[in-house]
């Protein structure tokens, strides 16, 4: 497989469109920007890449310590030889520098790119690469996207910047999130909605119940009181935009307080909902990542807990337009312990928390926002006799 390296250039500029009208699609052209906002945003979809020590003289190094990637299935190999990122696509090539984007300081990465990567399926990615400060025999650098393609575009009456990243890198846009998710790791390509005009893409929900501004990529788009469709040229020159009234269906956890984080193709949404609530919802599929239960007791003290949902075809809900969806969320909650015995007669023991999806409540129980000391436990022998009375352990 080969990877040529070509250095690319990135340009800087943003543009405006007016509000579509429903069922009327506009076109927004998009340019690369890359600065250090992007980058933390684009952390998310960043690849890992450790840099070890070697003693092999290779073509195109200068002398000194060499720090060279071992890492398999990338589409690159590196080096690090003092300040200076070296570069090659296989191993019969001579190593090319990559120039130095923003020089580190002790605290922040340096910077090095953009890159151009030829991609397995002959695409073509321009990436960046993150060498965080360190010394030592290892290095840790990450590889990603090299920016943002955005524009500016008018929705529900407002200018919004909205990106989109090769987070998969094989040189296309517009790589929508496809369920099931076998992990957690997304593997489609990022949309970046500047919900609150900072000029940033947070990752983080602006406010309980809002999108984050950093998603997997989807086809439609929550702004307000609208959806809008979105889909992008596949060398992500532009970004089609389309308002549409869709099919609506309902999603109704079990009988509790709950909050859920779920993707789709039709966007990532945060829901919060009271018990016997639900959330009206574009008909598709749903993947749920996370649920938080929420309960007051006769005191009126707050109690919460957070679980993660097991990744996979199980953990896929229809939404059926028109209808209403059961998602059994927090109404069984099973408690199991486990127990094995190692090589040297030491009982290993271990709690968990789950409901009937699949979620597993392992961060502990928060009352008014303290978790609680873990459990205690006490084992006994056949006769009763106590064996040992300890406690569990947050790990």
């Amino acid at each position: 497989m080969r990877f040529p390296l070509v250095v690319a250039a990135g340009l800087l500029l943003v543009a405006s469109l007016v509000s579509p009208a429903p069922g009327q699609q506009q076109e927004v052209e998009l340019k690369r920007v890359s600065n250090m906002d992007t980058r933390l945003a684009l952390m998310a979809a960043a690849r890992p890449l450790t840099l070890s020590a070697s003693r092999t003289s290779f073509p195109g190094l200068p002398g000194g310590d060499q720090l060279v990637s071992r890492i398999e299935n990338q589409p690159v190999q590196l080096a690090l030889v003092g300040d200076g990122l070296y570069a090659r696509s296989k191993a019969t090539e001579r190593f090319a520098k990559v120039a130095l984007l923003e020089a580190g300081d002790g605290r922040n990465p340096a910077v090095y790119g953009p890159l151009a990567i030829a991609a397995a399926d002959g695409g073509q990615a321009e990436v960046e690469f993150l060498v965080l400060p360190g010394r030592g025999a290892h290095r840790l650098v990450r590889m990603m996207p090299a920016g943002f393609l955005q524009g500016t575009v008018e929705l529900d009456g407002r200018r919004i910047t909205i990106g989109v990243a090769d987070a998969s890198l094989n040189g296309r846009f517009g790589e929508v999130i496809s369920l099931p998710m076998a992990s957690r790791i997304v593997t489609s390509d990022l949309l970046g909605v500047d919900f609150d005009g900072n000029g940033k893409f947070s990752a983080r929900a602006l406010r309980p119940g809002a999108a984050p501004e950093l998603q997997p990529l989807c086809q439609l788009l929550s702004v307000g009181d609208g959806w809008y469709k979105l889909s992008f040229a596949a060398d992500g020159s532009k970004a089609m935009v389309e308002k549409v009234e869709p099919e609506m269906g309902q999603l109704k956890p079990a009988d509790v307080r709950a909050a859920l984080t779920v993707v789709s193709p039709n966007g990532m949404h945060q829901l919060i909902a009271g018990a016997g609530q639900g959330w009206s919802l574009p008909a598709g599929k749903y993947q749920p990542l996370t649920v938080t239960l929420a309960a007051r007791d006769d005191a009126g003290r707050a109690w919460t807990t957070t679980g993660m949902v097991s990744p996979g075809d199980a953990a896929v809900v229809d939404v059926v337009a028109g209808q209403e969806t059961a998602l059994p969320v927090g109404d069984v909650l099973t408690l199991r312990v486990n127990a094995s015995l190692a090589a040297n007669r030491t009982l290993n023991m271990s709690y968990e928390v789950s409901d009937d999806f699949g979620t597993s409540y392992g961060n502990g129980v928060f009352r008014d926002g303290e978790r609680l000391p873990a459990p205690k436990f006490t084992l006994v022998d056949a006769s009763g006799k106590v064996l040992k009375a300890d406690s569990f352990s947050y790990g």
